[in-house]
């Protein structure tokens, strides 16, 4: 086979199959050696039947199958197999639910090896539930760091391993050094062959770490290599706006604008007024703000005989974008127009019919703004909250519809400098870096399991004094149908808070309900009548309420940090004080020290 060929051709994978490999990503044969792993089995690790009642995650253990198989039937129609095998140190029970087959399997007084995890019952007896095994001698499952593949509905690890495997024996003396030596010698890296075959097949742990090394070194390097080539390019250039009096618009508002606020506005009006297009970046943390920078860049676009589009991931987030815009630029007589996919057909005929005319100065909406039946008459200024959610055919779509308008990006996920440097090597750099006056402070603690009924107690006492609540439960694990798994976590979740907090109004937010199914929601919640709102992580980024004080993160060890602090910040908007609560269990020290982080800064930055 050749690595150009259709996964199609590999052995054992036929038409359903193809189609779910294609499904994430993998085409050709070659497809499968950039397909990483995302975790790893240590089923290397042998202990005692001992040992193993101590031990934390999945562990092999080695025993002699003690008495024949038994089986049995369970509710269900279901069938259970038990069987107990033992070492020097003691015995182990197994379990085996729906493998019916094991009972003929297993030989008694036969040597074998198990891998899972291990528990520990009454008296202290210890038991494995569907364990892989192997008779000593006689497989290669065990005995090996095998790697974990992100997988789809209906397809399963083995077929990952097995394409994995394929690709790396097709792929044998083809490959092309692309770095250069000096940076082959000076950092150490390992050829390319290497990387890959430690990636996929690792004997050890330092091969695993030696082809990461490597792989990340050549896509940064590579990365590099390319925004290194964008920031040399001449600017185009963009429409040349007059300056205006930006008192006009601040004037109106109920609030004075930090320093940062007018800083970053300088910045952006000083490109837009230059003929050369703007193409910025405006970074800030959560709650700094973003949006009236937005705002005025839109007025000043306005006042030049323009419009501006604001173009948010989300229809929850371009709705408030436009509540927010229309009570800024109604006492200023500047038109507001909303454009998202959820609107009836009328109200999308209507809005494109101002938008054409030029009636609509103020455009706010989501990926529906670029779409080919969309004409605008002025376009001086585009500005995309959150960038990195759109993908590549609609940023491709965006900057057509552009053309020569200048050009903001918003984003609120913390990046240092120097990454943002490179993410975003062709755009300009704007920050701000102070909170509005009256924003506190959110207080953060990590609460452990047992102390949820303290933690319901603090939900109730704030629910009676006039305010909300957010539950975020987080999506457990990747599995073949995440979606579904995420809904009923949220179910589960919102069912068990309902017993615990019978007469509080609970509502529920996740990915499998309808656009307009999730915008009931969040209305309800933001209209206070809703008290908690039990969700996955569709909130996180810029619903506004500021009658919320408390954010409740279930399982807040599987959030990385840049999430947590994005979670957080949907609380702590007003005059209340506000709180974080990360419920987790995890007592690794890793998790212990993430956490930590997070109860001493608010700083998104830090």
């Amino acid at each position: 086979m050749f690595l150009t060929d259709d996964v199609r051709y590999l052995p054992g994978v036929g038409e359903k199959t193809a189609q779910r490999l294609y499904k994430l990503g993998i085409r050709r044969l070659k497809d499968f050696l950039t397909f990483f792993p995302r975790d790893y089995e240590d089923r290397s690790r042998f202990v005692t039947v001992f040992e193993s009642a101590l031990a934390e995650g999945k562990v092999c253990v080695r025993g002699v199958l003690k008495s024949a198989p038994v089986s049995a039937r369970i509710s269900g129609g279901k069938t259970m197999v038990k069987a107990t095998v033992c070492d020097d140190t003691g015995s182990l029970d197994l379990v085996f639910f729906n493998q019916p087959y094991v009972k003929d399997t297993l030989k008694t007084g036969k040597t074998y090896a198990f891998f899972g995890k291990v528990e520990v019952g009454a008296y202290g007896r210890k038991s494995m539930v569907n364990p892989l095994f192997e008779e000593e001698g006689k497989g290669v499952k065990l005995g090996s760091i095998t790697p974990v593949y992100r997988g789809t509905q209906g397809l399963s690890q083995n077929v990952l391993r097995a394409g994995a495997e394929a690709a790396l024996f097709e792929s044998r003396g083809k490959y092309e050094e692309p770095l250069p030596g000096e940076a082959l010698r000076k950092y150490r890296l390992c050829p390319p062959e290497d990387a890959f075959r430690f990636i996929h097949k690792p004997e050890n742990w330092e091969e695993i770490k030696q082809a990461r090394r490597r792989l990340i070194y050549e896509e940064l390097f590579m990365f590099c290599l390319t925004t290194g080539v964008l920031g040399r390019r001449e600017k185009d250039s963009g429409v040349k706006l007059t300056p205006c009096d930006f008192e006009e618009f601040f004037g109106t508002l109920p609030y004075k604008p930090t320093g940062a606020q007018r800083r970053a506005v300088l910045e952006a009006s000083r490109d837009m007024c230059s003929g050369e297009r703007m193409n910025r970046l405006l970074q800030g943390d959560v709650g700094s703000g973003k949006t009236l920078v937005a705002a005025a860049l839109a007025f000043l676009a306005v006042k030049n005989h323009g419009q501006a589009v604001i173009m948010a991931p989300t229809e929850i987030l371009a709705n408030q974008h436009y509540i927010n815009l229309t009570k800024m630029f109604e006492p200023l007589g500047i038109n507001c127009e909303k454009l998202v996919s959820d609107m009836t057909a009328a109200q999308k005929r209507q809005a494109l019919s101002r938008i054409k005319s030029g009636e609509a100065a103020v455009i706010c909406g989501t990926h529906a703004l670029i779409q080919q039946s969309v004409e605008y008459k002025n376009p001086y200024l585009f500005v995309v909250d959150e960038q990195h959610r759109f993908g590549v055919r609609q940023r491709a779509a965006l900057s057509e519809k552009a053309g020569n308008a200048h050009f903001m990006v918003m984003s609120a996920t913390p990046i240092p400098r120097t990454l943002t440097l490179i993410l975003y090597g062709d755009l300009s750099l704007s920050v701000l870096d102070e909170r509005p006056p009256g924003r506190k402070p959110v207080q953060t603690f990590v609460v452990p399991e047992e102390k949820r009924r303290g933690m319901y107690n603090m939900i109730r006492d704030t629910v009676k004094g006039g305010g909300q609540v957010y539950v975020v439960c987080p999506l457990i694990e990747e599995g073949e149908d995440a979606e579904s798994d995420e809904k009923k976590a949220a179910v589960t979740l919102r069912d068990k808070m309902q017993k615990a907090l019978p007469g509080l109004r609970i509502g529920l937010m996740h990915s499998k309900l309808k656009p307009a199914e999730k915008d009931a929601t969040m209305g309800a919640f933001s209209k206070g009548d809703l008290d908690v709102l039990v969700s996955t992580t569709v909130v996180e980024v810029g619903t506004d309420v500021p009658n919320a004080s408390i954010m409740v993160i279930e399982n807040a060890e599987l959030f990385g940090l840049s999430q947590l602090h994005q979670l957080r910040g949907r609380v702590g908007r007003g005059a209340e004080k506000s709180y974080c609560i990360m419920i987790s269990d995890n007592n690794s020290d890793i998790t212990k020290k993430r956490l930590s982080i997070m109860t001493k800064t608010n700083d998104g930055f830090k």
